[in-house]
């Protein structure tokens, strides 16, 4: 249990623009976590600083201010680096692989959300952390940001907290934006091999986490139960999302686009917002706005995205409380719960009806049977056994 209080100093390398064909824009935005203990702080800052003296005189710790083909020097800084008693969490987000329709294209969503997979890392791992990060642009979207990491993470009356600052005034931050710059360097493959293996090797001994996002296709995420059955319940789910996904190319088709942007946001929310929640109607609504889908309504949420997606057997849980990417038993009962909910008491309807027009006409009116609705009649029989029995009587009558 890590009880002692922690900080953590956020920077990052690359830009937001998901252009990723367009000169001067990065594949990758990587995002990097140095985390050390309070017992430790002082130190690390004391080292960082001489680290900075010796190889950067008077300037800022930055990964930019060491050449690409400058591969000596930084393997010699991240030896020196070597000497802090840090941790590193990592989050490196593949553009590529973002819907380019989504909300992410506009810059401060796209800081918002994509660091907010970091936070959740840090907040879950360290009971008491605060945690300190780049300043970037306006005081408007300085205090926005801290807003709303504040409320997403429930930390106005936590132990741990969340802030910004310039670099200038952080070494560790400045530490930060050196190991983010040099893991952009080996993603954009902006060293040869072997070096890009040296400098892995250096940093591997500090790394205690590292997510690649959005999660590959190829490679489902684990689900963190330790109940074996809701492990499989959500690695079977995943895998029927993402299937579905690798198979659906992009489409003009306004059905197939709007059933790619629900799975792909129920997705990211699994992956942001933790696999416990359920994202409702009208989030889901709003999110499709933001792209561009602006004449979705929730009936054809409902039955052109949702229904549509389940019909390619794509497995998505629902409750009152709105829709999600099931990971446990639980969930699937809340679908089943649901969907009972609705059968059961419309077959009770079909059956008073058909019952009441063959007492009115003396037996003459037969509405449903195996001839004129024989899936209903089916789901009847097997919801009341004596509706078997009347539907057996009356073939037996017929002979």
């Amino acid at each position: 249990m890590l009880t002692e209080k922690h900080y953590a100093y956020v920077d990052e390398s690359g830009n937001t623009s998901l252009n990723t064909e367009k000169d001067g824009t990065s594949e990758y935005y990587v995002v990097c976590a140095v985390i050390s203990s309070e017992h430790n702080l002082k130190q690390n800052e004391k080292t960082a600083k001489k680290i900075r003296e010796r190889h950067f005189k008077t300037s800022e710790i930055k990964s930019s201010n060491v050449g690409h083909k400058s591969h000596n020097r930084r393997k010699q800084i991240l030896e020196d680096l070597a000497k802090l008693e840090i941790s590193l969490e990592v989050i490196a987000i593949n553009k590529a692989e973002i819907y380019p329709d989504s909300g992410l294209k506009h810059k401060r969503s796209f800081i918002k959300y994509g660091t907010s997979i970091l936070y959740k890392s840090l907040y879950e791992t360290y009971p008491t952390i605060e945690v300190l990060a780049d300043e970037h642009g306006s005081p408007e979207f300085k205090s926005s940001l801290e807003t709303y990491v504040n409320r997403k993470f429930d930390l106005i009356d936590s132990t741990s907290a969340f802030g910004t600052a310039k670099s200038h005034n952080s070494i560790l931050i400045q530490v930060a934006d050196f190991y983010a710059g040099t893991i952009a360097h080996i993603y954009e493959e902006k060293c040869p091999p072997q070096v890009a293996l040296e400098y892995l090797d250096q940093i591997r001994e500090k790394q205690s986490s590292f997510i690649e996002w959005p999660i590959r296709y190829t490679s489902p995420p684990q689900s963190k139960s330790s109940n074996p059955q809701d492990r499989k319940v959500y690695e079977i789910a995943i895998k029927s999302a993402y299937d579905y996904l690798s198979k659906t190319p992009e489409s003009a088709d306004q059905s197939k686009r709007l059933q790619t942007a629900i799975l792909k946001f129920l997705l990211f929310k699994n992956t942001l917002e933790g696999m416990s929640n359920y994202i409702s109607t009208a989030e889901i609504e709003d999110h499709l706005k933001s792209i561009g889908l602006t004449d979705i309504t929730q009936q054809i949420l409902r039955t052109g995205g949702i229904a549509k997606l389940r019909d390619e057997s794509v497995i998505i849980a629902s409750s009152p409380n709105g829709y999600k990417i099931p990971t446990s038993l639980s969930d699937i009962q809340d679908y089943l719960n649901k969907v009972t909910s609705q059968i059961i008491p419309i077959l009770d309807r079909v059956k008073k009806m058909h019952n009441h027009y063959r007492t009115q006409s003396a037996g003459t009116l037969e509405m449903i049977n195996k001839d004129s609705a024989g899936d209903l009649c089916s789901l009847i029989i097997a919801s009341d056994p004596a509706w078997q029995k009347i539907q057996e009587q009356l073939i037996k009558d017929k002979k």
